[in-house]
């Protein structure tokens, strides 16, 4: 029985398409802070590029045979980045940050998660007192 795990990254697994280098890339208008990950090992230090040096990088981690898989957030490169990405071959993911009424609406929904499990465990409580003073 072989219990050996593979992972999968757009739609490969990294047996089949080889060394897989991962990417989460912090993007600001000056520079890209980008964090790695070669495939299994530990993931490296995080490392400052401009957006010129940062594509050079990539487009020779390409050349020499790494399946590129990235992300980040969405902000002031628009799709840009993301454009230039895809154009080298790398596979990646642009996340979009959730508008303010979106995570409002999600943090009123887990407080009243919060106020209802609360209200379910002080009954229980409760109920538990009542059987142990005989009422």
């Amino acid at each position: 029985m072989n219990n050996q795990q593979v992972h999968t990254i757009g739609g490969l697994s990294e047996k089949q398409s080889g060394k897989v280098l991962k990417l989460a890339i912090d993007a600001h208008l000056e520079k890209l802070v980008v964090a790695m990950q070669e495939g299994e090992d530990f993931p490296k230090s995080p490392q400052r590029f401009t957006q010129a040096e940062f594509l050079s990088w990539v487009k020779k981690r390409v050349r020499g045979g790494w399946r590129v898989v990235s992300c980040y957030e969405a902000g002031p490169f628009g799709y840009v980045l993301h454009r230039a990405l895809e154009k080298l071959g790398v596979r990646n993911m642009v996340i979009r940050v959730p508008m303010e009424f979106e995570e409002q609406r999600r943090s009123q929904s887990r407080l009243r998660q919060n106020l209802a499990r609360q209200l379910r465990r002080t009954a229980q409580r409760g109920r538990g007192l009542a059987l142990e003073y005989g009422h």
